[in-house]
Protein backbone atom coordinates (compact mmCIF):
# COMPACT_ATOMS: atom_id res chain seq x y z
CA UNK A 1 0.00 0.00 0.00
CA UNK A 2 1.39 3.61 -1.32
CA UNK A 3 2.30 6.03 1.43
CA UNK A 4 0.13 8.73 2.19
CA UNK A 5 1.64 12.19 0.17
CA UNK A 6 3.48 14.78 2.68
CA UNK A 7 1.35 17.49 1.19
CA UNK A 8 -2.15 15.27 1.04
CA UNK A 9 -1.38 14.91 5.14
CA UNK A 10 -0.79 18.75 5.67
CA UNK A 11 -4.04 19.36 3.88
CA UNK A 12 -6.50 17.06 6.17
CA UNK A 13 -4.72 18.12 9.15
CA UNK A 14 -5.30 21.98 7.75
CA UNK A 15 -9.13 20.69 7.57
CA UNK A 16 -9.04 19.06 10.75
CA UNK A 17 -8.30 22.38 11.80
CA UNK A 18 -11.09 24.13 10.25
CA UNK A 19 -14.08 21.43 11.31
CA UNK A 20 -13.04 21.65 14.90
CA UNK A 21 -12.99 25.58 15.01
CA UNK A 22 -16.49 25.38 13.34
CA UNK A 23 -17.78 22.72 15.65
CA UNK A 24 -17.39 25.20 18.34
CA UNK A 25 -19.15 28.52 16.92
CA UNK A 26 -22.24 29.98 18.48
CA UNK A 27 -23.46 31.80 15.35
CA UNK A 28 -25.38 29.72 13.80
CA UNK A 29 -25.02 31.64 10.29
CA UNK A 30 -22.19 33.43 9.20
CA UNK A 31 -21.37 35.77 6.71
CA UNK A 32 -18.93 35.95 3.89
CA UNK A 33 -16.14 38.06 6.08
CA UNK A 34 -16.77 35.51 9.07
CA UNK A 35 -15.94 32.46 6.94
CA UNK A 36 -12.92 34.52 5.84
CA UNK A 37 -11.56 34.19 9.23
CA UNK A 38 -11.89 30.78 9.24
CA UNK A 39 -10.13 30.04 5.86
CA UNK A 40 -12.91 29.34 4.07
CA UNK A 41 -13.58 31.26 0.69
CA UNK A 42 -17.39 32.15 -1.26
CA UNK A 43 -16.90 32.00 -5.15
CA UNK A 44 -20.18 32.52 -7.46
CA UNK A 45 -21.76 29.37 -9.20
CA UNK A 46 -24.58 28.89 -11.48
CA UNK A 47 -26.07 25.07 -13.12
CA UNK A 48 -25.54 26.42 -16.57
CA UNK A 49 -23.15 24.17 -18.94
CA UNK A 50 -22.22 27.32 -20.96
CA UNK A 51 -21.08 29.79 -18.24
CA UNK A 52 -17.85 30.23 -17.20
CA UNK A 53 -19.25 30.04 -13.04
CA UNK A 54 -20.38 26.23 -14.20
CA UNK A 55 -19.19 23.68 -11.23
CA UNK A 56 -16.09 22.62 -11.73
CA UNK A 57 -15.60 19.08 -10.36
CA UNK A 58 -19.41 18.23 -11.78
CA UNK A 59 -21.24 17.66 -14.69
CA UNK A 60 -24.36 18.02 -15.69
CA UNK A 61 -26.34 15.19 -17.10
CA UNK A 62 -26.89 16.13 -21.40
CA UNK A 63 -30.56 15.15 -21.24
CA UNK A 64 -32.47 14.80 -18.33
CA UNK A 65 -36.20 13.93 -19.20
CA UNK A 66 -39.36 15.93 -18.35
CA UNK A 67 -41.33 16.21 -15.22
CA UNK A 68 -44.50 13.93 -16.02
CA UNK A 69 -47.27 14.62 -13.53
CA UNK A 70 -49.26 11.78 -13.80
CA UNK A 71 -45.54 9.60 -12.81
CA UNK A 72 -44.34 11.66 -10.07
CA UNK A 73 -47.82 12.85 -8.71
CA UNK A 74 -48.92 16.18 -6.80
CA UNK A 75 -46.08 18.37 -6.22
CA UNK A 76 -45.73 19.66 -2.83
CA UNK A 77 -46.79 22.94 -3.20
CA UNK A 78 -45.89 25.25 0.32
CA UNK A 79 -49.07 27.30 -0.09
CA UNK A 80 -50.80 23.87 -0.18
CA UNK A 81 -49.51 22.75 2.65
CA UNK A 82 -50.23 26.06 4.40
CA UNK A 83 -53.76 25.90 3.46
CA UNK A 84 -54.20 22.43 4.89
CA UNK A 85 -52.13 23.51 7.82
CA UNK A 86 -52.94 27.14 8.79
CA UNK A 87 -51.70 27.17 12.30
CA UNK A 88 -48.48 26.07 10.73
CA UNK A 89 -47.34 23.32 13.25
CA UNK A 90 -46.29 20.77 10.31
CA UNK A 91 -44.73 23.89 7.52
CA UNK A 92 -41.11 24.10 9.17
CA UNK A 93 -38.21 24.19 7.16
CA UNK A 94 -37.74 20.39 8.20
CA UNK A 95 -41.40 19.36 7.22
CA UNK A 96 -41.01 20.87 3.75
CA UNK A 97 -37.36 20.12 3.06
CA UNK A 98 -38.42 16.37 3.47
CA UNK A 99 -41.50 16.89 1.15
CA UNK A 100 -39.21 18.70 -1.38
CA UNK A 101 -36.69 15.69 -0.91
CA UNK A 102 -39.61 13.07 -1.72
CA UNK A 103 -40.36 14.60 -4.71
CA UNK A 104 -36.74 15.00 -5.68
CA UNK A 105 -36.04 11.57 -4.99
CA UNK A 106 -38.74 10.15 -7.16
CA UNK A 107 -37.40 12.24 -10.48
CA UNK A 108 -34.17 11.63 -9.91
CA UNK A 109 -34.60 8.14 -9.34
CA UNK A 110 -36.58 8.11 -13.14
CA UNK A 111 -33.79 9.62 -14.13
CA UNK A 112 -31.43 7.51 -13.23
CA UNK A 113 -33.75 4.42 -14.65
CA UNK A 114 -33.71 6.38 -18.08
CA UNK A 115 -29.94 6.32 -18.15
CA UNK A 116 -29.96 2.73 -16.96
CA UNK A 117 -32.47 1.95 -20.05
CA UNK A 118 -30.71 3.99 -22.75
CA UNK A 119 -27.33 1.54 -21.53
CA UNK A 120 -25.49 4.54 -20.10
CA UNK A 121 -26.35 3.96 -16.51
CA UNK A 122 -24.40 6.77 -14.15
CA UNK A 123 -21.75 6.18 -11.93
CA UNK A 124 -23.25 6.98 -8.65
CA UNK A 125 -23.90 4.65 -5.50
CA UNK A 126 -27.88 4.00 -4.62
CA UNK A 127 -27.12 3.76 -1.12
CA UNK A 128 -28.65 4.70 2.31
CA UNK A 129 -27.51 7.41 4.43
CA UNK A 130 -26.49 4.57 7.20
CA UNK A 131 -23.99 3.26 4.58
CA UNK A 132 -22.09 6.01 4.88
CA UNK A 133 -19.00 6.38 7.57
CA UNK A 134 -18.17 10.37 7.07
CA UNK A 135 -15.57 11.75 9.74
CA UNK A 136 -18.37 12.57 12.55
CA UNK A 137 -21.89 12.73 12.69
CA UNK A 138 -23.91 14.44 10.12
CA UNK A 139 -26.70 15.63 12.71
CA UNK A 140 -27.76 18.01 15.03
CA UNK A 141 -31.02 17.36 16.67
CA UNK A 142 -31.23 20.56 19.03
CA UNK A 143 -32.23 23.87 17.86
CA UNK A 144 -31.32 24.80 14.62
CA UNK A 145 -31.76 20.74 13.46
CA UNK A 146 -29.79 19.84 10.59
CA UNK A 147 -28.76 16.77 8.81
CA UNK A 148 -28.20 14.72 5.75
CA UNK A 149 -31.55 13.41 3.42
CA UNK A 150 -29.40 11.68 0.71
CA UNK A 151 -25.51 10.43 0.06
CA UNK A 152 -24.07 8.99 -3.17
CA UNK A 153 -20.45 8.38 -4.30
CA UNK A 154 -18.24 6.18 -6.72
CA UNK A 155 -17.34 2.24 -5.85
CA UNK A 156 -13.92 2.38 -6.60
CA UNK A 157 -10.81 4.52 -6.13
CA UNK A 158 -10.81 6.77 -9.26
CA UNK A 159 -13.72 9.86 -7.98
CA UNK A 160 -13.16 10.77 -4.98
CA UNK A 161 -16.43 13.11 -5.67
CA UNK A 162 -19.45 12.61 -3.05
CA UNK A 163 -22.91 14.43 -3.58
CA UNK A 164 -25.55 15.01 -0.69
CA UNK A 165 -29.07 16.12 -0.04
CA UNK A 166 -29.28 18.04 3.45
CA UNK A 167 -31.17 20.26 5.52
CA UNK A 168 -31.23 23.15 7.99
CA UNK A 169 -34.35 23.65 9.92
CA UNK A 170 -33.91 27.55 9.73
CA UNK A 171 -34.86 30.35 7.33
CA UNK A 172 -33.44 30.62 4.37
CA UNK A 173 -31.06 34.11 4.09
CA UNK A 174 -28.66 34.29 0.49
CA UNK A 175 -26.05 36.24 2.14
CA UNK A 176 -24.63 34.20 4.88
CA UNK A 177 -24.34 30.12 5.18
CA UNK A 178 -25.40 27.90 7.75
CA UNK A 179 -22.56 26.03 10.58
CA UNK A 180 -25.13 22.92 9.61
CA UNK A 181 -23.83 23.47 5.93
CA UNK A 182 -20.35 23.90 6.88
CA UNK A 183 -20.01 20.90 9.30
CA UNK A 184 -21.71 18.63 6.50
CA UNK A 185 -19.52 19.64 3.66
CA UNK A 186 -16.31 19.47 6.11
CA UNK A 187 -17.02 16.10 7.91
CA UNK A 188 -17.91 14.49 3.98
CA UNK A 189 -14.97 15.84 2.62
CA UNK A 190 -12.73 15.06 5.44
CA UNK A 191 -14.50 11.15 5.41
CA UNK A 192 -13.75 10.96 2.21
CA UNK A 193 -9.72 11.63 2.40
CA UNK A 194 -9.50 9.27 5.59
CA UNK A 195 -10.39 6.28 3.06
CA UNK A 196 -7.00 4.21 1.80
CA UNK A 197 -8.14 3.83 -2.24
CA UNK A 198 -8.35 7.93 -2.50
CA UNK A 199 -4.84 8.12 -1.13
CA UNK A 200 -3.57 9.55 -4.06
CA UNK A 201 -6.42 12.47 -4.13
CA UNK A 202 -5.52 15.62 -3.17
CA UNK A 203 -9.03 16.93 -3.44
CA UNK A 204 -12.44 15.18 -2.70
CA UNK A 205 -14.83 17.64 -3.88
CA UNK A 206 -18.28 17.47 -2.24
CA UNK A 207 -21.69 18.62 -3.87
CA UNK A 208 -24.34 19.53 -1.45
CA UNK A 209 -28.01 20.62 -1.97
CA UNK A 210 -29.01 22.50 0.93
CA UNK A 211 -32.66 22.76 1.37
CA UNK A 212 -33.70 25.37 4.23
CA UNK A 213 -36.52 27.74 4.77
CA UNK A 214 -40.03 27.13 3.25
CA UNK A 215 -38.74 25.24 0.20
CA UNK A 216 -35.68 27.23 -0.45
CA UNK A 217 -32.63 25.77 -1.77
CA UNK A 218 -28.69 25.96 -2.59
CA UNK A 219 -26.32 24.37 -4.37
CA UNK A 220 -22.72 24.46 -2.68
CA UNK A 221 -19.72 22.84 -4.84
CA UNK A 222 -17.07 22.62 -1.99
CA UNK A 223 -13.18 21.63 -2.41
CA UNK A 224 -10.08 22.69 -0.54
CA UNK A 225 -7.91 24.43 -2.50
CA UNK A 226 -4.50 23.42 -0.53
CA UNK A 227 -5.04 26.81 1.81
CA UNK A 228 -8.63 27.65 1.79
CA UNK A 229 -11.89 25.56 1.79
CA UNK A 230 -13.66 26.72 -1.60
CA UNK A 231 -17.80 27.44 -1.52
CA UNK A 232 -18.99 27.41 -4.70
CA UNK A 233 -22.76 28.83 -4.23
CA UNK A 234 -25.28 29.21 -6.49
CA UNK A 235 -28.37 31.86 -5.40
CA UNK A 236 -31.53 30.78 -3.40
CA UNK A 237 -33.96 28.81 -5.52
CA UNK A 238 -37.80 29.20 -4.83
CA UNK A 239 -39.36 25.52 -4.65
CA UNK A 240 -42.72 26.95 -2.83
CA UNK A 241 -44.02 26.22 -6.06
CA UNK A 242 -43.19 23.91 -9.27
CA UNK A 243 -40.32 25.68 -10.74
CA UNK A 244 -39.50 23.22 -13.66
CA UNK A 245 -36.20 24.61 -14.73
CA UNK A 246 -35.08 24.92 -11.07
CA UNK A 247 -35.96 21.02 -10.91
CA UNK A 248 -34.66 19.82 -13.88
CA UNK A 249 -31.27 21.74 -13.35
CA UNK A 250 -31.22 19.85 -9.59
CA UNK A 251 -31.79 16.33 -11.37
CA UNK A 252 -29.26 17.17 -14.12
CA UNK A 253 -26.54 17.85 -11.47
CA UNK A 254 -27.03 14.90 -9.36
CA UNK A 255 -27.11 12.18 -11.83
CA UNK A 256 -24.74 13.88 -13.89
CA UNK A 257 -20.70 12.68 -13.55
CA UNK A 258 -17.48 13.55 -12.07
CA UNK A 259 -14.89 15.42 -13.80
CA UNK A 260 -11.88 17.51 -13.20
CA UNK A 261 -8.28 16.84 -12.08
CA UNK A 262 -7.92 15.51 -7.95
CA UNK A 263 -4.39 14.20 -7.88
CA UNK A 264 -2.52 17.10 -9.49
CA UNK A 265 -2.01 20.51 -7.20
Amino acid sequence: MSAEPAERLRRRKVLFDIEAKVEKLQDHQLSASQLKNLKISVLPMVLDEKSDLKPTFFAACPSVPELDEFDLGEYPSAKTALQFDPSGDFVRPLDRAYALEDYLVHYTCRCENRKWLEGTPTPWSGGCVADYHPFKSLYQYSDPEFGALRLTDIAGKEHPHMKAVIYNNIEENEQEYFRGELLAILRLMFGQMKQRRFIQHMISPVLVFSLMGIQRARVIESYFDGENLILRSTGLYDFREKDVKGLKDFAGWWIGNPIGDTISV
